[in-house]
């Protein structure tokens, strides 16, 4: 095999990559990014491992695109697939609360699923890094302010659009609700007198499924640090005996940095717990990088 000019053989190549890819696992919750030396380039942003070394747990290492150096241990990825993990975006998996893997390690290169994505506590987490024109991202997701389209460039704020639920003043403001944040709950009459318009029937659960209440949190200037879309209702399948259960997809920044975005994902019924969900992904993330 021919590798950057030099031919080495396919064993040692291989030895090289996992060499590259097994890592220690201190306790989880724990930084395994110590002082290490600059961890050689792999494709893909990935890094072999430096201060990753000894134990049974396999971790890898990832250059990120904000320059973050990562450590993440592969119980947490899907399955313990490095594919999940990129320079870009990482894909974790944990249950709440305590942010447990759903899967272990039983052997070198081998993982067992312990716990599935149905389990009532399981949470999905992507991990954003680079973000670009991060500053008050969430506040242009909600059209508040201009919103910055890769195709067709910046639209004014407020633009109008047809749609029943894209803007805040379309929908039906409540305080209190929920500790911490203001609610901006899908108003159902406009959105039928929308699906009427359409041709679509007002009454089709399937349809009524693809609209969400928003949940914000918003710094004193107005910035929104947390985002939550919520499904609106326990909705049919159309064309089976079956029901959805809502979901809830939680967006949110890593600290104080506005080029590193977190999405969590979950159960509808979890919402109530969502400072707690936000604060234990923080934590643990904060285990992982530099």
């Amino acid at each position: 095999m021919v590798f950057g000019g030099i031919v080495i053989s396919s064993r040692r190549f291989l030895a090289v990559i996992r060499v590259a890819l097994v890592c220690s696992a201190m306790p989880v919750l724990v930084s395994c990014l110590g002082p290490p030396g600059q961890p050689s380039e792999q494709s893909g942003g990935l890094a072999g491992g430096a201060n990753c070394q000894g134990t049974s747990v396999e971790r890898i290492w990832i250059r990120t695109a904000s320059s973050d150096q990562l450590c993440v241990p592969l119980v947490f990825a899907r399955n313990g697939e490095a594919s999940f993990l990129t320079s870009n975006q990482i894909y974790l998996e944990a249950s709440f609360p305590g942010m447990k893997p759903h899967i272990e390690q039983v052997a070198p290169g081998r993982f067992v699923r312990v716990r599935d994505l149905i389990d009532p506590h399981s949470l999905s987490l992507a991990i954003n890094f680079g973000v670009p024109k991060g500053e008050r991202s969430l506040n242009r997701l909600v059209r508040e302010e201009g919103w910055i389209d890769s195709i067709n460039g910046p639209t004014a704020p407020q633009a109008a659009f047809d749609f029943p639920d894209d803007q805040l003043h379309k929908r039906i403001h409540r305080e209190g609700d929920i500790q911490g944040l203001g609610s901006y709950l899908v108003d159902q009459s406009r959105v039928q007198r929308y699906l009427v318009s359409i041709g679509a029937s007002p009454d089709d659960g399937a349809v009524l499924s693809n609209y969400r209440d928003w949940h914000i949190r918003r710094a004193a200037d107005g910035e929104i640090l947390t985002l939550i879309r919520c499904d609106v209702a326990v909705a049919a399948i159309r064309g089976e005996n079956s029901y959805r259960r809502p979901l809830c997809e939680h967006l949110f920044f890593y600290g104080s940095r506005r080029d590193v975005t977190i999405t969590v994902r979950y159960f509808a019924d979890m919402l109530l717990k969502w400072q707690q969900i936000e604060n234990e992904t923080q934590q643990l993330l904060r285990g992982f990088v530099n």
